[in-house]
């Protein structure tokens, strides 16, 4: 029995979206879906159908219209929902915005969204990909609760920013934390180690 709700596989190409964003803007973002594809019904609400074209448009690489969203959800007030912040922030890094960023991090700020790890993540490779290495860095120690996303994120923020020194003390505290580093962290770790003088 399929999901009802989409996968990361189920998401549209970049026609597809276009199509379906068209079709919100004419119905007004009516919640009467009926030419929408059957996985994608449940998302109902006009903040969920924001969040679902912001995805869409960041996995087929258009950030730019995903950040065209997220200014016109916050025109009429659909800027409120956790679930939808991780997204505008990747958009923000995909373009390299660290103003918009950290506009975006002084909302989550203001409105206690900082308190979700997944947003807080989000903070750490948005700053990551713009290559604000001490915003990141004041994100993850400020962070009360930290994933093993959170230290993969800043292990591998610390490959692409050539910092060897921080990246062996990341994985010197998750060691003495007892957090085993995912897949993704040790592989960043193996290619740092190949890339560097010792």
């Amino acid at each position: 029995m399929k999901s009802a709700s989409p996968t990361h596989y189920d998401l549209p190409n970049i026609d597809q979206t276009r199509q379906i964003h068209a079709h919100m803007i004419k119905t007004h973002f009516d919640n009467n879906l009926q030419n929408i594809p059957l996985s994608f019904r449940p998302h109902i609400s006009p903040a969920a159908q924001c969040n679902f074209l912001i995805t869409s448009y960041n996995d087929n690489n258009f950030p730019e219209c995903s950040l065209k969203i997220d200014a016109h959800m916050r025109n009429v007030d659909h800027y409120v929902e956790n679930f939808i912040v991780p997204s505008i922030l990747k958009a923000c890094g995909q373009c390299s915005l660290v103003p918009l960023g950290k506009e975006v991090h002084g909302y989550v700020l203001k409105n206690g969204v900082d308190k979700d790890v997944f947003v807080r993540d989000a903070l750490i490779q948005m700053y990551s990909e713009c290559g604000s290495v001490v915003s990141r860095r004041l994100v993850f120690d400020h962070m009360t609760e930290r994933d093993v996303v959170s230290w993969s994120t800043m292990i591998r923020s610390c490959v692409r920013n050539r910092l060897l020194g921080e990246a062996l003390e990341l994985v010197r505290e998750m060691h003495y934390l007892g957090i085993k580093p995912s897949e993704i962290a040790m592989n960043s770790m193996i290619n740092l180690f190949e890339t560097s003088d010792i």
